[in-house]
């Protein structure tokens, strides 16, 4: 792998209100390599569980996914914005759980919902 295809990672927590569970958490936006230099409009993949996305210290591993964006990126395949949402630590279950599943405590996906369609989604586009 290429470092010079690495995405640029912008960390956003502080630009979009964060969940309603109450628990601050990092989410951060993998552009292209060369992001900057293009006026093009890129999808966007929002991946969940952002801690294991990029860190090493997380306990279920680093899935390095800016090392698999630059990889892609090297054969021309970097037209992809990640946004990588870090979860809600003991409430990530209650997070992800629909409405009516409630064998988790309250069920908070709802909400969760609500955060990424009403205020990260329209701060990305």
């Amino acid at each position: 792998m290429n470092p010079a295809y690495l995405p640029k990672i912008e960390v956003i927590s502080d630009k979009v209100q964060a969940p309603p569970v109450g628990k601050e958490r990092r989410i951060a936006v993998l552009l292209p390599y060369d992001y900057d230099q293009s006026d093009k409009h890129y999808p966007v993949l929002y991946l969940q569980d952002g801690q294991n996305l990029l860190d090493n210290r997380s306990p279920f591993g680093n899935w390095h996914v800016d090392h698999r964006l630059a990889e892609m990126a090297e054969k021309g395949m970097h037209e992809l914005i990640v946004v990588a949402i870090d979860h809600a630590e003991k409430d990530r279950v209650r997070e992800f759980s629909p409405p009516d599943v409630t064998r988790f405590g309250t069920s908070l996906g709802k909400q969760y919902a609500q955060f990424i369609t009403k205020e990260l989604k329209p701060y990305v586009d």
